[in-house]
């Protein structure tokens, strides 16, 4: 078994991840997502998304659950 087969077995089965925070160009975190979810009714898209530096389109995919579903 070569390295690549074993590294993608590795994820097919569960032993590895690149999802959320294990993701190598992360900008956010398991706590912040959770703050932007919670943060919702109180504050618009675009304000969420000066205060974590990310996209409007970004926020608006985390709290439709579209991105970081795990969470």
């Amino acid at each position: 078994i070569s390295y690549s087969n074993n590294n993608k077995h590795a994820y097919k089965i569960g032993l590895k991840s690149n999802k959320g925070e294990n993701h190598s160009r992360v900008k956010l975190n398991d706590k912040i997502v959770h703050i932007i979810r919670m943060s919702k009714d109180y504050l618009t898209t675009k304000e969420l998304s000066s205060i974590f530096n990310v996209s409007t389109t970004t926020i608006r995919h985390i709290i439709t659950k579209r991105i970081w579903k795990h969470i």
